[in-house]
């Protein structure tokens, strides 16, 4: 017969502190556990879209004069876009404080509804003349606000909007246009 005297009375505060610390240890563990594995579960089911609006770059074969427009699925879930645009606003819709709204929707040509797997991505290269003319004609005042504020967005099927801040160069040039809008209704 084994001789277990070495490890001492089970019944001492020494050993009721080392089950403590055990149970407790267990229940975090747990706890952690199930978040974890709510997460893993959540993550799959998602629509995830990164958006991109810049101005044309030269080195990617893309002239000045255009301005890009890029969504790509990152979330393992496939997405369906069926609109995209610009708004600008800090707080929701229904705020009577800068809300924001919408200012320029794309019209959808007729095979526009794109459909992204798992890294897949889709994207319009856009006149810049027209569209940074119109973008900076219906922002609200005041327009640096606006200009600030301004959002690239898109529409899933499901109603779940994203959007992503327009990129510097962008917004200089919508600026700029803006104050030139301003000055040609002055004189």
């Amino acid at each position: 017969m084994m001789d277990w005297s070495w490890m001492g009375n089970p019944h001492s505060r020494q050993w009721q502190a080392t089950f403590l610390v055990g149970t407790w240890l267990a229940g975090v563990g747990t706890i952690v556990l199930a978040a974890v594995t709510y997460w893993l579960a959540r993550r799959d089911r998602r629509v995830d879209l990164k958006l991109i609006a810049v101005l044309g770059n030269p080195v990617q074969n893309h002239a000045e004069g255009q301005v890009l427009l890029r969504v790509w699925n990152v979330g393992r879930r496939e997405a369906i876009v069926s609109a995209i645009g610009f708004q600008a606003g800090l707080f929701p819709e229904w705020s009577p404080i800068w809300p924001k709204q919408n200012i320029v929707v794309l019209p959808p040509p007729s095979n526009f509804r794109s459909r992204l797997n798992d890294g897949g991505e889709m994207g319009r290269d856009l006149p810049f003349d027209p569209l940074v003319v119109n973008l900076a004609g219906l922002l609200p005042r005041p327009a640096w606000l606006s200009v600030w504020t301004l959002r690239f967005w898109a529409l899933t099927t499901i109603d779940e909007p994203f959007s992503a801040r327009v990129r510097g160069s962008l917004r200089v040039c919508v600026r700029q246009m803006k104050r030139e809008l301003v000055k040609m209704h002055k004189v």
